[in-house]
């Protein structure tokens, strides 16, 4: 067990790093400092989504050179929504610090908690360790391949495929210039993503955690002299996890209904790439690169779709737990009403702002939908020959 808590350490000690790092973290010691991180982050990204939006409107009459901008646009676009929405809920991930996180780290001093709070750190931590290699390792293919043009050819090539006003094709010192901005751009665009997404990952970890041991709790409840006492706790712990859910749902509803949307768009301009790269026969560099970047926003729909759909599991379980807590055999009518209130709550699912279930199957329909749109930009490229 002392492993499974160095790993949640760990886990939960790089988020919280990355997301200091773009200014998100709602505790900080300067607030000029992580108001200046957040702006550097957002800027950094909103521009280049700007230049690469141009430079998709330059080939809007090219489907295959379209494609290329396309994905990173939406990608960048997702990460200047990440830094906003987190920004303006500095309120709700406070919250979350503050009650949620402290409940959970309040429960882990118990050792006999740990192993209900630690159930599936390691799953998380997986989810942290690939999606933070593929990211970091996606900009640096595309670095790479702007690199290795200068170096072997004497070609000066943009990191991203982006077009900027004004300017032309810069060489020299300017291309350089740009080539720093363009890293700089790469690295918050993965950090944020990594960030935030596995901040939703490290809340429904503990939210998950605490669901486990409340059903503890309801299990051993008893008609005794602490009885009240222990309802009291079960009933405070019930309240934490829903107000919890709401503050979730805040912080993730806006982004789980754009990405249920725009991650098809991607996935499917990604496939498309790599049917197309096979077929011009290009560098292995390019085949990693559109390999790294499908992986990661598999990931991403893969794991905002877990995350979700551990939360209902869970409740439902915990519910599931005080309806067998053989309450009908007692004598005590007010411990049987307390039960009987508690029975009558719903299990908590997250709701994308009302129209939408943050489960499993929102993976299941991004897949579907991305292999639609695929045959389609098929079906448009062929008629555009």
């Amino acid at each position: 067990m002392k492993t499974e808590f160095k790993k949640y350490e760990t886990y939960v000690g790089n988020v919280e790093t990355m997301l200091r790092y773009c200014g998100l973290w709602p505790v900080v010691v300067n607030r000029t400092i992580s108001r200046s991180l957040s702006f550097l982050a957002f800027i950094t990204t909103f521009s280049t989504m700007l230049s690469v939006l141009n430079f998709c409107y330059h080939h809007s009459n090219n489907i295959i050179v379209l494609t290329k901008g396309a994905g990173l646009a939406i990608s960048l676009c997702t990460a200047c929504l990440k830094v906003c929405i987190f920004v303006y809920h500095q309120q709700d991930l406070l919250y979350l610090h503050e009650n949620l996180t402290t409940r959970y780290l309040m429960d882990m001093k118990d050792v006999n908690n740990r192993a209900r709070l630690l159930n599936r750190v390691s799953l998380y931590s997986k989810f942290f360790w690939i999606g933070t290699v593929a990211a970091f390792a996606t900009i640096a293919l595309y670095a790479s391949i702007s690199f290795i043009a200068w170096a072997k050819y004497g070609k000066y090539v943009r990191v991203f495929p982006a077009i900027y006003p004004l300017v032309g094709k810069p060489t020299g010192l300017v291309h350089w210039a740009f080539y720093v901005y363009e890293m700089t751009t790469g690295l918050y665009l993965s950090f944020v993503t990594v960030a935030v997404d596995c901040c939703f990952g490290m809340y429904s970890m503990q939210m998950c955690g605490l669901f486990r041991v409340l059903s503890d709790r309801f299990r051993n409840l008893k008609s005794d002299r602490d009885y009240k006492m222990n309802i009291k706790d079960c009933i405070q712990r019930h309240h934490t996890l829903y107000t919890s859910k709401r503050k979730l749902e805040n912080l993730f509803g806006i982004l789980a209904i754009w990405f249920a949307v725009t991650a098809a768009v991607v996935l499917c301009t990604l496939i498309f790439q790599f049917t197309q790269t096979i077929k011009m026969r290009t560098t292995w560099l390019q085949l990693g690169l559109l390999t790294l970047y499908f992986l990661l926003k598999c990931l991403q729909a893969f794991s905002f779709s877990v995350y979700g759909n551990a939360i209902t599991v869970e409740s439902t379980l915990c519910l599931d737990a005080a309806y067998n807590a053989h309450w009908p055999d007692l004598y005590n009518v007010s411990l049987k009403n307390d039960i009987l209130i508690i029975l009558a709550q719903k299990p908590i699912t997250l709701v994308a702002k009302g129209c939408m279930l943050i489960q499993l199957e929102m993976f299941a329909k991004i897949i579907n939908t991305s292999v639609s749109y695929f045959f389609l930009l098929q079906t448009l490229e062929e008629g555009s020959r």
